[in-house]
Order: structure tokens, then sequence, then C-alpha cells
């Protein structure tokens, strides 16, 4: 486990903020939003460690974990001097017997070859080493690497020249010898739908607008100095075509919506970290500007990368100005594509596949092939299909027609659940639980309305359909730990209802009386729920809602058959 997750997993159970932690440790907001999202770590043993620590055990009074445990949990995910020349010298081995350059080394690993090369001269700190020696093992399994170079590594590592078949054994055993400190394995951030949705569930808009300084975000206006008209061959001018498309859309006048789509591959960029900054940082102006994007993801790309893809553009999606869609008819595979469309330029790029730094990119901002991209982009579009929609509170009239249109489309349902149900909770209780929290007038009649809703519509659903409930556990001291707050996401309320012990007692025997009605109700419950704020519906075969309740409430309607199938095979995580 990394630093982050395994700090992200006490802040969970905790249930304190950045803000909260910051002040109870002394250590600032954006730096701890930088150790969550593992853009910073710090040192093994350090004063930040024992500060974090003691901001936790502060914020977990009736926690059985007392500082030091918690000083332990955290300081275990960070490694020592020793540990990094332990992986060094494994990588040189490695070089060595591939016969690797370091540019090439670099490039398997995603690290900048620069700084990879005073790393193995032991002139630079290394940092980040699980992550890239994970993508090392990655790429060493994968098909991209010579059967003759997985031969010599499977003599290396000690295995049976079989294992090359199993590409995820293989990849478990490179990684056991690249982190023998780890006991076989480096536990690497999984791209999967759990992963998605575990940083979806921790996601925070204001800690985030706060960290990147978005609300400081000047929108420059003043002219720039671009051709009119420009080719740019090989990934370094690409990279460099990407920047001027966004400047000229920023800078224009024009406030039509963007269009963008590109099956390139993703590594050169992604391993760039000044290009990626930059590029990030022009999403965030184009959003600023008010621009809405219309964005083309490749999801014929593997699953996992696709994925670390939607998991990168999830405080982007939070906006409301991004509509991700996927074309029904996949692009060939002799060819790569670029396309990018807004009201003031275009850029169209190509690659043969396999030949990426061979590729050629045309830049313009003139009136006759603005028309003629234009064009070419409406053409995909009308070949593709929603990804997913995203309502968010602009959109709740919208999504509470869906919500209720959803109870009647025809389906197997799976609800995931990280409080209890409100379809289950009856007019008495209601009252009480509006009555605890003080809510009176239009608010809480719109609650009523809802919830009363809610009920009809799944007790019909329950009279036709099979139907399995995941619930967070209603027993022993799970009150406190579980399910202190009933959420209501379909109302975009961005706050739940708290219980009393007594009033969610009421709620769970509701629950479980309600299921024991209906045959094809299934009740399941987790006593050790991986999230506090999602709820997932599962629609089988057709699609799959992941709804979050707060920081901001947004729902995510996914249509894609992989991902929906993903969803169907999706297990909720427990907190260790």
């Amino acid at each position: 486990m990394t630093f982050g997750s395994r700090l992200n997993e006490l802040i969970t159970k905790t249930g304190i903020s950045n803000k909260e932690l910051s002040g109870l440790s002394g250590i600032s907001s954006v730096s701890v939003w930088r150790y969550r999202n593992g853009t910073r770590v710090p040192k093994r043993d350090s004063k930040e460690v024992a500060n974090l620590a003691k901001g936790l055990a502060l914020a977990a009074k009736d926690s059985k974990l007392s500082e030091a445990q918690i000083y332990t949990l955290l300081n275990e995910t960070l490694t020592s001097p020793e540990d990094d020349k332990a992986v060094i010298s494994a990588l040189k081995t490695i070089m060595h017997e591939l016969e690797l350059s370091t540019k090439e080394l670099s490039a398997m690993m995603e690290y900048d070859p620069s700084f990879l090369s005073k790393v193995l001269r032991e002139k630079a700190e290394p940092t980040k080493l699980d992550a890239h020696t994970a993508a090392l093992a990655a790429f060493l399994a994968s098909d991209k690497t010579m059967h003759s170079r997985k031969i010599i590594l499977c003599r290396l590592i000690g295995c049976d020249i079989d294992i090359i078949s199993d590409s995820k054994l293989f990849y478990e055993k490179i990684c056991a010898y690249l982190s023998p400190r780890q006991n076989g394995s480096i536990k690497h951030r999984p791209a999967t739908v759990d992963s998605f949705v575990k940083k979806l569930d921790e996601f925070d808009l204001e800690d985030y607008i706060n960290a990147i300084r978005f609300n400081d975000i000047i929108v420059p206006t003043a002219p720039i100095q671009l051709p009119r008209s420009k080719y740019y061959t090989g990934i370094d001018q690409m990279k460099a075509s990407e920047l001027d498309f966004m400047r000229s859309t920023i800078l224009s006048r024009s406030k039509e919506p963007v269009f963008s789509y590109s099956d390139m591959p993703i590594k050169e960029m992604s391993s760039d970290s000044a290009f990626s900054k930059k590029y990030m940082l022009g999403l965030a102006m184009m959003i600023k500007k008010g621009l809405h994007l219309n964005l083309i993801h490749d999801v014929n790309r593997p699953f996992e990368e696709m994925m670390i893809g939607l998991e990168a553009f999830i405080p982007l999606y939070m906006t409301g100005q991004i509509s991700p869609y996927y074309l029904t008819e996949p692009n060939g595979k002799l060819t790569n594509l670029l396309l990018k469309v807004s009201g003031a330029a275009a850029l169209h790029g190509e690659a043969i596949n396999g030949y990426h730094a061979m590729g050629r990119y045309f830049f313009s901002s003139k009136e006759e092939d603005l028309r003629y991209y234009k064009l070419q982009s409406e053409l995909m579009l009308s070949k593709c299909k929603p990804l997913m929609e995203i309502y968010t509170a602009e959109k709740k009239d919208e999504y509470t027609d869906f919500f209720f249109d959803s109870f009647t489309a025809k389906g197997e349902r799976k609800y995931i659940l990280s409080s209890l149900p409100c379809a289950c909770v009856s007019d008495e209780l209601l009252e009480n639980l509006l009555r605890h929290n003080s809510i009176t007038g239009s608010a809480a009649d719109n609650i009523r309305s809802f919830i009363t809703k809610a009920r009809t519509s799944f007790e019909r659903l329950l009279e036709r359909e099979k139907v399995t409930l995941v619930i967070p556990c209603t027993s022993g001291d799970s009150f406190e730990a579980n399910a202190s707050t009933l959420w209501l996401p379909g109302l975009f309320l961005n706050f739940g209802l708290s219980y009393t012990k007594e009033l969610f007692k009421k709620h769970a025997e509701l629950t479980k009386r309600l299921a024991k009605k209906y045959p094809a109700c299934t009740l399941e419950t987790n006593d050790r729920p991986g999230f506090k704020n999602i709820d997932i519906t599962v629609i089988k075969g057709t699609r799959v809602i992941v709804s979050k309740a707060k920081s901001p409430t947004i729902h995510f309607v996914i249509n894609h058959p992989r991902m929906v199938e993903a969803f169907e095979n999706f297990s909720m995580p427990i907190v260790e």
C-alpha cells in the first residue's frame, strides 16, 4: 500500500476533512492534498509523519488506534535508503541482462530519463519508486517486450518460462524481484472500477480547488503570436502543437464548445511531468473560461489504461462542463488519429501505429480549415454514444426524471449502498428524522415527496425484478462505525440526515422487513464498507449509476458495455 492510500484510508475512518487535519497537524491543506493524491511523499521517520499521526489521533478520539499505532501504519508504507538501494541494484541488473539503455528503461518506467540517470549513479534521491517499478513490471510482462527478453528475465528472477503466458502472474513475479522489501509484491495503484469509485468517494471539490488555486487562475487575454497554420513532426512537437491549440482557444473570444479525440499512445505524454502540468493547466483555463468540452474517450485501450484516463478527469467531470463519449465503431489498428477543434483553432494529426515518433500534426486557425475540421468533428460525434451522462446540481430536474424512470427499466438490479435505503423509510420514521435534523418548510416537503415516490417505485420494482441490496452492517457497533447518516443524493442536498441509535435501529428493521416481504429481494451486509458517500446501482446488461452524496453531489450514469460488465462483477471493498 502506498503512503497516499494509507493516509486516505485513515482519513476516511476518522471522517476528518483536509482542512481539519491541517489545523490539527500543523501541515498546510495543500500539502495534505498532495500527500493524499500521491504527488508528494514525506520521508520515513520524519516530523511530517509524526504530525499527521498526531492530527489523526486527535480527530479519532474514540478509535482503538493510538497515535503511535497510526504513526507505525503511516511509516511502514515509506521507504528507507536501504530499501531504495536494493531496488536500484535490481534495476541495474535488469538493464545489464536485457541490454537496456537508460533511455529505454526510463520509457518503460515512465520516469524522466535525466533524473533516472542521476538516481542510477546515486547522484539523486529517488521518488515514487514503487509506482515506477510497477510500470516497468507491467511493460516487461506485456506484449510490448520481446519474447527473447522475457526468457532472459525468467532466468534472472528464477521462474519457469511457462509463466510468460500468464501476464498477471509474470507481472507479480517481476514486482517481487524489484521490491523484495514488500514480501514479493508491489502494491501498485490498480486502475480498476474499485480505484475509480474510491477516488470519486474521497474527492472533495473544495479541497481540490484550494489545492490547485483554481480561483486564482487568470485566463489571459493578451494576443498571441502564432502562425495561422503550421506543421509539427514527432512526439516533442506533438506536445507543442497541443499547447499551441490550447493557447489559441483560451485567448480567443470564442465560447464555442471544444471537441477532442485522440487514440495516440499516451505513455510519452504522461511521463513528461512538465508537459502534463501545462496540459492540465490549459484544461483548467478552458473550464474557467466557461468552455464546454465534448471529449471522445478511446475505450479500445486496455481496460486499466482507460480507467486511469477516467480517474484523471474526475476533477473536470465535477464541473459539469465535460460530455464524455465513445465511438461505436473502433478505429482501425493501422493508424492513430488526433483531432481537436474549437471556435478558434483546429489540430489534426496522424501516425502509423507503432511509429508514434514519426507522426505529423497540422495546426490551423484559418476559416476554411476550421469549417472543414468542425464538420469532421460533427461527423465523428454522430458515430458516438455517451460514455456516461453526468448530472450535477444544475441538472437536478433532469436527473429526478431519469431517476424515477430508471425504476421502470427491465433487468436485474444490484444496489451497493453506503447508507440504508431511503425507499425503506416509513412516514413515521421520516417525520422523526426531519425533527431530529430540524428540517422544516419546503425543504421538508421536498424530502417527503421524494421518499414517498422512491418507496412506491421501489416496491413496484420488487414485484417484478430480482434485486440485491448490499447495505452497511446493522448490528453491533455499526451505527458509529458505518451508517450514522442517511444520504439522499437524488435530492442534491450535499448533506445527510443524521440518526439517533434508535432511529437507525428502526430503519434497519424496516429494511429487513421489506426484504422478507419480497422473495425476489436478497439482502447482503458489509460490516466494513470501503466507501462513505457513494451509492452504486447496477442494472444488469444495461447501465450503471454511480452517485456521490456530497463534495459535491453528482451522478454518473455509465452506458459503455465494458464498464457495465466490470461493475456487474464488482465487489464492495472493505476498509482493513
